[in-house]
């Protein structure tokens, strides 16, 4: 009795109810995925199982938070999620983007910061518990080029007319916010380790991953739009 009123103490801070926030909200896309599963081009179908890769990965972090464990470390789960992300958010932007150069740019960048990563991942296997920041860095610099190709083809597309109902915008804009957000806390977060400022650096992660996952939520939710941008990848 006494170990569960100080677990729930523990997750009654501010900090970790922003936590559990930032995990809850992943319902929001996973609806709009289950309530237009039948109306989703091939690319938001490869949305949707990201968004649920990305579900079984939180509760596998939280499993390894809560249950009596003899280590609650679960660095390996967000340096195998890493890798997992970089794949389908990847093989979203291949088959969402319909320039043939842009394909081509994009399929060897991601097939050449896979390899980085994976072979990165492997040599520091041993220390698969320890948070890599070279390999998130890599991830998250590859996925912020892509999403900006994204933005190019979308911005200069003549069939472009009202910005906010195309799906694939705030999904794109979404993957911007968020991995931009988290580059620049990825990059200084050796710098602010040991500093004071920590704790408001992960703030702004779990903030930045709630705008993501909103709109994640958004933009599956508009995929009933008659006009979007990727009619060839339905």
């Amino acid at each position: 009795m006494i170990q569960d009123l100080i677990l729930l103490n523990r997750f009654l801070t501010p900090k970790w109810i922003l936590v559990i926030f930032s995990s809850l909200i992943i319902i929001l896309p996973i609806m709009s995925a289950i309530f237009y599963r039948k109306d989703l081009s091939n690319s938001l179908r490869f949305i949707s199982f990201y968004v649920f890769g990305s579900l079984f990965f939180e509760i596998l972090i939280w499993a390894i938070i809560l249950f009596p464990f003899s280590s609650h470390q679960n660095h390996w789960v967000l340096n195998i999620f890493n890798v997992f992300e970089l794949i389908c958010l990847s093989y979203y932007f291949l088959i969402t983007i319909k320039n043939v150069r842009l394909k081509q740019l994009i399929r060897v960048i991601a097939l050449l910061s896979l390899f980085l990563v994976v072979s990165i991942t492997l040599v520091n296997f041993k220390d698969i518990n320890r948070y890599d920041n070279l390999t998130h860095s890599v991830v998250y610099i590859t996925l912020i080029f892509f999403a900006l190709l994204n933005f190019y083809e979308i911005l200069y597309s003549e069939e472009t007319l009202i910005l906010y109902n195309y799906t694939y915008f705030w999904i794109a804009s979404g993957i911007l916010i968020y991995f931009s957000g988290v580059f620049f806390i990825n990059l200084f977060g050796d710098i602010i380790l040991f500093s004071n400022q920590l704790k408001d650096y992960w703030i702004i992660y779990y903030v930045l991953l709630i705008i993501f996952r909103i709109f994640l939520a958004i933009g599956l939710w508009f995929s009933k739009t008659p006009q979007q941008l990727s009619p060839s990848s339905k």
